[in-house]
């Protein structure tokens, strides 16, 4: 089983809303189903609610804990993140990197009641104003996000080889 890494963990550390533009953020993908090692596709990148972890916080390998060890790797700069757009009924979205650690009440994991945290977690979110937009965000948004996030996301590790693996619960 891989431990988790002591950077990982909450330990009454508060959430931190600040980002530099060159902060790299990590996430994982299902490489399985994307064999091109050239450029992420655009269904690769989720939305709404992106889920990355922050580089200030963590490696790229800790995506993988605790159980994603064949998946793929990806990263791209807090500045990669889209310019807002506008919808054909006028309505301005913004989409802003938030940092929200996981713990075992997280919503991430609903009613599962796991016991992995996750310190570095955070999500690109989609707003309107201040209000955060989870449903009826036009296909055309999703679409212009998913494909401004492909071109500026760069592949780690397409599949995770065994040594990283391996070592996955021994890094701090």
């Amino acid at each position: 089983m891989i431990s988790i890494p002591d950077r990982l963990l909450i330990n009454g550390r508060e959430p931190y809303q600040e980002f530099e533009p060159e902060e790299p953020l990590y996430f994982r993908f299902s490489s399985e189903h994307f064999p091109d090692e050239t450029r992420l596709p655009v269904a690769a990148i989720r939305f709404p609610d992106f889920s990355v972890n922050r580089g200030k916080e963590s490696q790229p390998t800790d995506v993988l804990i605790p159980h994603w060890v064949e998946f793929g790797i990806a990263e791209f700069e807090v500045r990669a993140i889209p310019l807002p757009y506008l919808s054909g009924d006028g309505r301005k979205f913004e989409f802003k990197v938030v940092h929200d650690p996981i713990d075992a009440k997280h919503p991430y994991y609903g009613a599962a009641n796991q016991s992995f945290e996750n310190y570095a977690h955070s999500e690109i979110r989609a707003f309107v104003g201040t209000e955060h937009q989870k449903k009826k965000i036009p296909e055309f948004i999703k679409k212009q996000f998913r494909l401004k996030m492909s071109d500026n996301t760069k592949i780690v590790v397409l599949l995770c080889p065994a040594p990283i693996v391996e070592t996955l619960s021994s890094q701090d």
